[in-house]
This record gives C-alpha cells, structure tokens and sequence, in this order.
C-alpha cells in the first residue's frame, strides 16, 4: 500500500470516528504511521485530504452508478444497496458536508458538479423507465422534484440512522431502499 493511500485511508478512519474538526494531520500521520513530513509531501493541509477523498467517493459513484445498457428494476435495487454501502464508508462527508463545503470553495465547486451530474444521470434514468413501459410518463418538472426527493433519501439516510443512534446494517439498508421505493412506487405502472 502507498503512503498516499495509507494516508487516506487512515484519514476516512478517522475522520468517520471523530469527526474532521477533532482530527489533525499529526493524528492522520501517526495513524498511517509515518511522519507528519511524509504527510505533507504528499498532502500540504488536512483540506487537500478531505478533497482527495471525495474524488476517491466520485470514483466510488461512476463505479456504482454503472448500470448495463438495458437495466432491470433488480440492477437499480443492487445499486441502491451498494451505494448505501458505500456511503457508510464515507459518512463523515455526509455527516458534515454543509460545513465542509463552506470551508473549502474548491470542494464545494467539485460537489455542485457531481450533484448537477447525478440530478441528470436521474433523469436519464427515469426516461429510460419511461420508455421501458417501466414508469408512467411525468413532466420534467415532476422528474425534476422525483430527482430530489430520491437525492435526500440517499444523501442523508445514513446520516438519519447515526442521528437515530442506529448503524447501517444489512436490515437499515434494506430500510433505506424500499423508503426509496416508496417515494418511486406511485410513478411505477402496476406490474414493476
């Protein structure tokens, strides 16, 4: 394993524990154990850090969110739960991602890309559902809001259960998944 990698491994760990604000670079050094110098050739703050580690959750995302060109509703349920999964691995930056990108303008500039991006790979989906007979047809405004709604569902599900003092599970998964299939449910034509 790479110092770059043990340092951002070591920094998700600790970050997910203890929050970003109570860990240091010392302690990310000292985790990963190398030197604070070792840390800053390869990171100059604890800012460049957590921006390496969303680029590693925007890699995570293209690798999940890879659906095969003729996706089944099973393709986009074992989605969903892989990208639970990951989020879980990734809570800290949910758990505080309105501060985080309030302190750091280059990161909140990388996330409003990511969000547009996922807002439109939704819709594609829905008009792929559309199409497939799958999804009664919605105008793009009501897409727009189905958008959203599925976007709060995922973004802040596991952030709900730590919230709940609960922990994501194979059953809080589960629960994340048809709370998502509830919200779709009504747009679904009868036999999907």
């Amino acid at each position: 394993m790479s110092n770059q990698t043990r340092i951002l491994s070591s920094a998700r760990i600790l970050f997910n524990e203890k929050g970003t604000h109570s860990v240091t670079t010392n302690h990310i050094a000292q985790h990963a154990g190398l030197s604070p110098g070792n840390l800053y050739y390869h990171f100059k703050n604890k800012e460049a850090i957590i921006r390496a580690l969303f680029q590693e959750l925007q890699q995570r995302w293209n690798e999940i969110y890879r659906l095969p060109a003729e996706p089944t509703l099973q393709d986009i349920n074992e989605m969903l739960q892989r990208n639970y999964q990951m989020l879980w691995e990734y809570r800290f930056f949910y758990r505080e991602t309105l501060s985080l990108l309030q302190q750091d303008a280059e990161l909140e500039q990388q996330y409003r890309k990511v969000r547009n991006r996922g807002q439109q790979d939704f819709h594609d989906l829905c008009g792929f559902l559309i199409a497939k007979g799958i999804m009664n047809p919605l105008p793009p405004e009501r897409i727009s809001m189905l958008a959203e709604a599925c976007w709060i569902i995922t973004d802040f599900w596991p952030t709900h259960l730590e919230l709940s003092g609960k922990t994501l599970s194979e059953a809080t998964i589960q629960q994340g998944i048809h709370l998502m299939w509830m919200v779709l449910e009504p747009h679904l034509k009868g036999t999907a």
